[in-house]
């Protein structure tokens, strides 16, 4: 657990300059693309089809890694285009490849029994996803779902392994993705189970502007580039969508955010951070 009562001014530089590590990453398939997700995939009941926020989610796993393993390790992967809502992988399953988006858009989710689900992070171009469980020999504990027609670059393990064992800059730039994804999990699972409805809101569109801001001429704050509905915003801090509206409401009443149409705009990022719980 972080400890809120402590020094926050540090936990806030140390999330500050998590997130500008990871905004500065780069942006052998034995089976082919699953087909849509429907109920009679398998056998039991699966989790519903999660619905697709139109936001994006700020822990989208992008790492240093990626281009790098692109580079010495690209020959050796296979390129497969996906429809929206094809499965990529799913819970439980265990892992031989690992993935790289090259373009469209992916969800990483929990499915449980009783048919719900929880979205933990949208993968946006550039980002590898599902090499966690990938490295680690476990089944994979997330499912992957494309959200928009995808082209996903996949890698078989065993031959990666072999080129890591003669590249060790290679094997270091994945560990290091790794811890660092490692990192912001725990920060957003701190921000889910330990914080006010209206402090994970702010945190979360602090780091929607740090992924995706697009700084506005002559200091006028940065607007958010993805378009967020307020049901989006709720399914990703685990609230309802009335609670978002208020909150938005009261942080443009407060002069911290601005509305444009559909695109949300940070006017004063310090007090946006403020009101997280961050100072």
């Amino acid at each position: 657990m972080v400890n809120r009562n402590g020094s926050s001014a540090e936990q806030g530089a140390a999330i500050r300059e998590a997130l500008a590590f990871e905004r500065s990453g780069a942006r052998h398939a034995t089976a082919g693309p699953r087909r849509l997700w429907t109920p009679h995939t398998t056998g039991r009941r699966p989790p519903t089809r999660p619905a697709v926020p139109e936001g994006t989610d700020p822990g989208a796993p992008i790492v240093n890694a990626a281009g790098r393993l692109a580079e010495v390790c690209g020959h050796l992967s296979v390129v497969r285009r996906y429809r929206a809502g094809t499965l990529v992988f799913q819970q439980g399953e265990l892992p031989d490849q690992f993935y790289q988006l090259l373009s469209g858009r992916v969800q990483i989710f929990l499915g449980h029994p009783e048919g719900h689900e929880h979205v933990l992070a949208i993968v946006e171009p550039g980002g590898l996803f599902g090499e966690a469980a990938c490295f680690g020999g476990l089944p994979y504990y997330t499912s992957a779902v494309t959200v928009q027609p995808s082209t996903i670059r996949i890698y078989p393990l065993v031959a990666v392994l072999e080129v890591m064992r003669s590249k060790p800059d290679l094997s270091l730039e994945i560990i290091r993705g790794l811890a660092r994804k490692l990192h912001l999990f725990a920060v957003q699972l701190e921000t889910t189970s330990f914080r006010k409805a209206s402090e994970r809101l702010a945190l979360l569109l602090s780091k929607l502007a740090v992924y995706y801001g697009i700084p506005l001429p002559r200091g006028k704050g940065t607007r958010i580039g993805v378009r967020l509905s307020h049901e989006g915003l709720a399914r990703m801090i685990g609230a309802t969508r009335v609670t978002v509206t208020r909150e938005i409401g009261a942080l443009v009443r407060d002069g911290i955010l601005a509305q444009e149409k559909r695109n949300l705009i940070v006017l004063r990022h310090e007090r946006l951070l403020r009101r997280a719980g961050l100072f």
